[in-house]
């Protein structure tokens, strides 16, 4: 990302001195280095916060994925499945009621 060879280094480092002076570039390093690892914090500390609240929203899709919290208004579990197997038993009847009809087959 950053491709910066010993020639770039070398150029920076004698600007700094002409620009800055020699007897500033300790305190200059000093500072720069306080920005960095306070950059670097705030790094931690965003991406940490950030794995807390996806960790807090996965476990509650589990918890209710799994039934462990009921919601509000309660859970009828098996009137849910009846709703679900109807899509699968209403063909199915209508299949059956066919092969028993002796007038359907020709």
């Amino acid at each position: 990302m950053l491709d910066v060879g010993w020639s770039e280094i070398f150029f920076i480092v004698a600007l700094a001195v002409i620009l800055v002076g020699p007897d500033e570039i300790p305190g200059l390093m000093v500072n720069l280095g306080r920005i960095v690892r306070r950059i670097t914090y705030i790094k931690y500390a965003f991406s940490r916060q950030f794995d807390e609240f996806m960790e807090e929203v996965d476990l509650k899709n589990i918890r209710n994925s799994v039934n462990f919290e009921v919601p509000r208004g309660g859970f009828n579990e098996s009137a849910s499945d009846e709703d679900a197997m109807a899509t699968v038993i209403e063909p199915q009847k209508s299949i059956d009621k066919k092969s028993d009809d002796p007038d359907a087959s020709s």
